[in-house]
């Protein structure tokens, strides 16, 4: 069994958060629900790209690393910035607010 860091968890768990979040959705009708269960997907999308990065990240500041540092980090918070985004429009189609009328899936 391969040793797997808590990054690689969080990703595990995140990926099959996408697939579930993805199959609900496919077989949802348009309306409320599908938009929430898209961007719950979305959610997951951005946390197991944020823990791969952040994984990445890891030896890059370890190994006083310029390139992977900049590298690693300007995608991480990239992702981090695009969760920050999914979770409010997780909660705006939640709420049903205007801001949770364009989906995740288009």
């Amino acid at each position: 069994m391969p040793d797997w860091s808590v990054y690689g968890w969080i990703g595990a768990a995140a990926v099959a958060l996408v697939v579930i979040a993805w199959l609900a959705a496919s077989f949802q009708g348009p309306g409320r629900s599908r938009t929430t269960t898209a961007w719950v997907g979305a959610i997951g999308l951005y946390v197991a790209l944020l823990s791969l990065f952040a994984h990445l990240l890891r030896p890059s500041l370890a190994n006083d690393s310029t390139a992977g540092l900049v590298g690693f980090g300007f995608l991480a918070t990239m992702f981090s910035l695009g969760l920050l985004v999914a979770i409010w429009k997780t909660f705006a189609a939640l709420r049903g607010g205007r801001a949770g009328d364009a989906g995740a899936t288009h």
